[in-house]
């Protein structure tokens, strides 16, 4: 009995930690500020505007590119691509919620792209 009580409360912390460590990841990413405007780019029909931001490289990088998507009927505006190594942003539409940038499809509504997660 003892050991299927050790097995189960070992098994929850790494189920909690495991959660923990995803929460964090997304958080990282929003905590993240732009620095120097790049560019921006509004949605065909100007729901979304996805703006570009160059940021001083992290540990060995030169330089870095943030993205941020604002929803313009409520303000909220929230990162959706980080990237290192990377000193512009080629931000395409493919519809109205659909941006490509660098190469990188993104949905602005509930998706992000963070290098270090790749």
């Amino acid at each position: 009995m003892k050991k299927t009580v050790k097995r189960f409360i070992a098994l929850a912390l790494a189920l909690v930690f495991a959660l923990s460590l995803v929460g964090c990841g997304d958080k990282e990413l929003q905590e993240i500020k732009g620095q120097e405007y790049i560019s921006k780019s509004d949605s065909a029909d100007g729901n979304y505007t996805v703006t570009a931001y160059l940021n001083d490289g992290e540990e060995n990088a030169d330089y870095a590119v943030l993205c941020t998507a604002t929803d313009n009927a409520s303000g909220e505006t929230r990162n959706i691509y980080w990237c290192n190594n990377c000193a512009n942003a080629n931000i395409q539409w493919v519809d109205n919620e659909t941006v490509v940038i660098n190469g990188v499809v993104i949905n602005v509504k509930d998706e992000g792209y963070d290098y270090r997660k790749q």
